[in-house]
């Protein structure tokens, strides 16, 4: 319930939802005194979530920075690179690939002695594509040892990849801290959950989506960038995810 619940939640608080309903209500004909004022309202709101330099600076309060890796032997792969192509029946990888890719360098050079892919399916009705299982497939076609990697195929959110990681760590016997690597907005629940667990971990970041070097332009000031708006999804996720993990103790 509480995934299902989640999902839904992300839904309804996606900017363009609000943008797209306020023009809508500014149509109807019940509305029609306010007409104006709601249409006024989707461009203010245009604006605002498609404005770069807004998103930058707010992203850069957010996002955690990467610790300094040190020599672990074991590395924690959260998941959410991959996509999967029911048509073509293969996967691809997205704009989070790094999170999967530094892991798997580090582990194709030496720098650390196994990988846990972390995540089962994170869709809410099709649960036939199993990110962690088809990611390990991928690595051992280029060669990475079978055992080298353990995988978490049941979990479908960020609570669920440190409950079953903990449990993987436990039959390991893993009591030194790991390499934690996921993507650097996400990096904030994720510590949350797996400092409550009891999983003693180094944090790295990936996948930043801020900009420290703060060059902005008179366009990026002024004009709203659609690309700029689909990122406040993936933010306000992250958002509503970590006040909900802390409300129910998860974090």
């Amino acid at each position: 319930m509480f995934f299902v619940l989640s999902k839904m939640v992300s839904f309804l608080l996606k900017p363009f939802f609000y943008i797209l309903l306020l023009f809508v209500l500014s149509l109807v004909p019940k509305f029609a005194r306010f007409s104006r004022r709601l249409r006024i309202g989707s461009l203010v709101l245009i604006w605002f979530f498609g404005n770069h330099v807004l998103l930058n600076e707010i992203l850069i309060a957010w996002e955690i920075s990467p610790s300094k890796t040190q020599p672990t032997k074991t590395v924690i792969v959260l998941g959410g690179y991959t996509s999967y192509d029911k048509g073509r029946k293969r996967m691809g990888f997205n704009e989070a690939a790094e999170r999967f890719v530094f892991p798997l360098q580090m582990l194709s050079t030496g720098k650390t002695q196994r990988l846990i892919l972390t995540g089962g399916s994170g869709n809410v009705f099709n649960r036939d594509y199993f990110e962690s299982s088809a990611a390990k497939k991928f690595a051992l076609d280029f060669g990475i040892a079978d055992s080298q990697i353990l995988i978490d195929d049941k979990s479908r959110n960020t609570w669920e990849n440190a409950v079953e990681t903990k449990k993987i760590l436990d039959s390991l016997k893993v009591n030194e801290p790991v390499l934690l690597v996921t993507s650097a907005g996400h990096m904030r629940r994720s510590m949350g959950c797996f400092k409550k667990v009891g999983v003693a971990f180094i944090p790295y970041s990936v996948n930043y989506q801020s900009h420290l070097d703060r060059k902005y332009s008179w366009d990026a000031i002024l004009i709203p960038s659609a690309g700029t708006i689909s990122k406040w999804d993936a933010l306000i996720h992250e958002w509503v995810g970590y006040l909900a993990y802390k409300l129910t103790g998860k974090a």
